[in-house]
């Protein structure tokens, strides 16, 4: 089901927001509307339940509120609220492979994660002074999440392997806007361990990806994944290729508990993904 499926007069209220002229305000890059749009267009995953649940958001919403200006509020009431939209169920859950990874930029960790100590690697030095760092292309660390927090995670699928030691396959892969003077940190996920601590998992939608630190400068960093791609056995979102806006890779949404992770440098990419090649097309396909 899609937002265009919310009980009235929920549906009006978000109408507009297919609209790539109602996210102009909103978008630095005029390109990046039409991807805001489409990804409202698309974005199919949600249940009965879950739109149950936007409409009762949009009602208590203010009247003033249209298109996307009442998306971004919503998406910032959810993330206030530490709120996931579309729960993945136990059945959807156990199609899961035991482990996952994520990516983070070397030079924001530390707003996420601590090292462990054993990964204090410069003696005498504590977490709290280990920003900005250099790891190097190779370096093996491991950190441990400040708190439960919410982050993307991908895997293996269908004899298909997640790049492991290219930074820039990796990023163009899993559709990760990136700088070329920042590295890319692999962290390894245990989602068996995670599923077993009866964590939090969920499918990505348009809430989860809008910007709620700076509504005003939205990006397109997510591609929602059309119905025509849906599979029963792959109950899960898909990452794009940032070069042809290809689907890619599985993702999902876990709640991360308070474990030891383990990290590695993938060194820095040789190319300036942050530029978002797919927005170079005429639109979206």
């Amino acid at each position: 089901m899609r937002l265009s499926e919310l009980p009235q007069p929920s549906a009006d209220r978000i109408s507009s927001a297919t609209d790539p002229a109602a996210w102009l305000p909103l978008c630095e890059d005029p390109r990046a509307a039409l991807w805001m749009a489409w990804n409202i267009e698309h974005d199919a995953w949600y249940r009965a339940e879950d739109l149950e649940q936007i409409g009762r958001r949009c009602a208590g919403a203010p009247d003033a509120l249209h298109g996307p200006k009442l998306l971004v509020h919503l998406a910032c009431e959810i993330a206030g609220a530490r709120e996931l939209v579309r729960a993945m169920t136990p059945e959807e859950q156990a199609l899961l492979p035991g482990e996952g990874l994520n990516h983070v930029a070397a030079s924001r960790y530390s707003y996420r994660y601590d090292l462990v100590p054993e990964s204090a690697w410069d003696e005498g030095s504590l977490p709290s002074e280990m920003q900005p760092v250099c790891f190097g292309h190779g370096q093996r660390i491991r950190l441990q999440p400040r708190r439960p927090e919410f982050i993307w995670v991908t895997f293996d699928c269908s004899g298909r392997t997640v790049p492991r030691d290219d930074a820039d396959a990796v990023l163009c892969r899993l559709g990760l806007a990136w700088s070329p003077d920042d590295e890319v940190l692999r962290i390894t996920v245990p989602l068996l361990a995670l599923r077993g601590a009866s964590r939090r998992f969920a499918l990505p939608t348009i809430f989860d990806s809008i910007n709620t630190r700076t509504p005003e400068r939205q990006c397109p960093d997510w591609r929602a994944r059309p119905s025509a791609e849906h599979r029963e056995h792959e109950p899960w979102g898909h990452t794009r290729h940032l070069r042809d806006d290809g689907p890619s890779f599985p993702e999902i949404i876990v709640d991360l508990s308070v474990l030891v992770l383990d990290a590695e440098s993938l060194g820095k990419p040789t190319l300036d993904w942050s530029k978002r090649a797919f927005l170079e097309r005429s639109c979206p396909t």
